[in-house]
C-alpha cells in the first residue's frame, strides 16, 4: 500500500518491465508534494533500460531540464532517455481531454509497459469560463478513462495543483484514486 511519497516513489521506480497485470495503480498525489522532476528522477531506471514514459501535462509542471539534470547525476546520458519520453500540453480542459482520451489512451494500448502520467489534472478544471457542469462532466471522462486504463493494466499518477480538500481532488478520491500525501 502506497502511504506516502517515498512510497510513491519507490512504487514508480519498480513499475514493471515486463507487461503488467490487472488491476494496475491509479494514484493521485498534490504537485507540490511529488513535483514532476521527482517523478522522473525515479523513472531513471525505467527509461535507462528502455521503458517509455508519456505525459499529459495540463499544468505546465513538465521541466526537460530536471530529467537531463537526474539523468546527469546519475552518470546517463539524457538524451536516449528523452527520446523516450512523450509529452502532450493542454492549455484547456477539453484539450486535455482529449490528450487523456486519444493519445495517452492509445499510446497504453500500444505499450502496455510504459508509465504514464497526467500533471495538473485539476488545473485547466479550475477556469471559470466553462460551466461547472461541463467541467464535471469533462473530468469525470478523465476519470472513466483513467480507471479503463487501470484495469487494462496501466500504472498512472496524476498530480493536482489544488488543496487536496479542493472538489476536483475530491472527486479523484471518490472515483477510486489513491490519494497520497
Amino acid at each position: 500500500m502506497v502511504v506516502n511519497t517515498e512510497d510513491l516513489a519507490a512504487l514508480v521506480a519498480r513499475w514493471p518491465a515486463a507487461a503488467p497485470g490487472p488491476a494496475a495503480p491509479l494514484l493521485g498525489v498534490p504537485a507540490r508534494q511529488f513535483p514532476a522532476g521527482r517523478l522522473l528522477a525515479a523513472l531513471l531506471p525505467r527509461l535507462a533500460a528502455g521503458g517509455r514514459f508519456y505525459c499529459i501535462d495540463g499544468g505546465n509542471l513538465f521541466n526537460p531540464y530536471q530529467l537531463t539534470t537526474a539523468a546527469r547525476a546519475a552518470g546517463l546520458d539524457p538524451t536516449p532517455l528523452l527520446a523516450r519520453v512523450m509529452v502532450s500540453r493542454a492549455y484547456t480542459c477539453h484539450q486535455l481531454v482529449a490528450a487523456v482520451e486519444d493519445l495517452l489512451a492509445e499510446a497504453l494500448r500500444r505499450d502496455r509497459r510504459a508509465a504514464a502520467a497526467i500533471l495538473g489534472v485539476d488545473r485547466l478544471f479550475l477556469d471559470e469560463d466553462v460551466s461547472l457542469a461541463e467541467r464535471r462532466h469533462l473530468f469525470g471522462r478523465i476519470l472513466a478513462t483513467a480507471e479503463r486504463l487501470r484495469l487494462e493494466g496501466s500504472p498512472l499518477v496524476m498530480t493536482f495543483v489544488s488543496g487536496r480538500e479542493s472538489p476536483w481532488a475530491r472527486q479523484l478520491g471518490h472515483a477510486g484514486v489513491t490519494l497520497i500525501g
